[in-house]
């Protein structure tokens, strides 16, 4: 059975799932708050690793006119999918964060949800590098990564599992010294039936200090670093940054 990249294989239920699993509202919320606060003039952005689009929605209807983009045709279909049922109009392109260009400099970017995890420290400075490049100067880049005491306390050598209705998964993690990798049997449900689809990811281990050296050498100012949507400790499973560009 062909292994297919984790977001190809989830995007069908990636969504629901989400809701199911975790505060999308109130981390919606407190993104979108992060750049009104930080940026009370932006209008314009980028979500880049948009997968399912609730952010860039998110965005949308707090009145930015944002665009979606992530790797993933499949997850941005996905997106099309809900915004057209939600009647809202928002562009999605197929694009990777280490080698897009824009036309026009914006006034923010995010990525959401562990899309920085998912480059290895070799691409770090090249993905921070564009993202300086497609943004204004003063713009906000705010994202998120799964701390190295999650990836390694928490996610490590564990398996998880979700039964629902429509879906169900097993979800394996083998750690390494510098990533965790995660493979998944998901489970789809089609009328009496069930399809099997298997894919794997892999997430890379970034800790504070490396990330400000990248973002500062691509051209960022760190503005803050909070932790799970508040303060940062050690036991702190996500940390989110925010950085103006010079």
């Amino acid at each position: 059975m062909k292994n297919t990249p984790l977001f190809d294989s989830v995007a069908e239920f990636y969504d629901y799932s989400m809701r199911n699993n975790c505060d999308y509202e109130g981390w919606a919320q407190y993104v979108v708050n992060k750049i009104k606060t930080l940026s009370p003039n932006a209008k314009q952005g980028i979500d880049m690793a948009c997968g399912s689009g609730y952010f860039t929605r998110a965005f949308k209807k707090a009145g930015f006119a944002v665009t979606g983009m992530d790797i993933s045709a499949e997850m941005l279909t996905s997106a099309q999918n809900i915004t057209a049922k939600e009647k809202a109009f928002i562009p999605y392109i197929l694009g990777d964060m280490t080698s897009f260009k824009v036309m026009q400099k914006v006034d923010f970017i995010t990525a959401i949800n562990d899309a920085v995890n998912c480059l290895p420290p070799q691409n770090l400075q090249k993905a921070f590098k564009c993202m300086a490049n497609a943004l204004k100067k003063g713009g906000i880049l705010h994202f998120d990564v799964s701390s190295e005491y999650k990836l390694k306390q928490v996610i490590s050598n564990n398996t998880f599992c979700e039964d629902d209705d429509d879906y169900s998964y097993i979800w394996f993690n083998t750690p390494y010294d510098d990533k965790v990798v995660m493979e998944m049997s998901i489970f789809l449900k089609r009328g009496e039936n069930y399809i099997k689809r298997e894919s794997s990811l892999t997430e890379y281990i970034h800790t504070k200090e490396n990330l400000i050296l990248a973002l500062e050498k691509s051209g960022f100012t760190v503005l803050d670093i909070d932790g799970d949507m508040g303060e940062l400790t050690a036991n702190s499973q996500r940390l989110n940054i925010t950085a103006k560009r010079n």
